[in-house]
């Protein structure tokens, strides 16, 4: 059984703000035209594509595209805020 949460921005961000994991907040009602759960981590390190609301759904078109080259800069950048945060993941 699928988790009945989907991703919503946790408060207000400027267009060009790199997301990170606190900015992720994951609420009810489920909503399949969002980012899956799983792949929330994918998203991390992006930059907006356009201003966003504090609760608005996160979807793929709120960011702008990825170079396939920053994949592994992402990853470490991801590590990082974890590691700043002190989570385990």
């Amino acid at each position: 059984k699928t988790l009945r949460r989907s991703l919503y921005f946790s408060k207000n961000l400027k267009k060009n703000y790199k997301l990170k994991y606190l900015d992720i907040s994951f609420l009810r009602p489920y909503n399949k035209s969002g980012i899956d759960l799983k792949d929330y981590s994918k998203f991390v390190g992006r930059k907006l594509k356009s201003n966003v609301k504090k609760n608005q759904l996160i979807i793929k078109n709120n960011f702008k595209k990825w170079k396939i080259s920053n994949v592994q800069l992402r990853q470490e950048w991801a590590q990082k805020d974890c590691q700043e945060k002190q989570w385990k993941f």
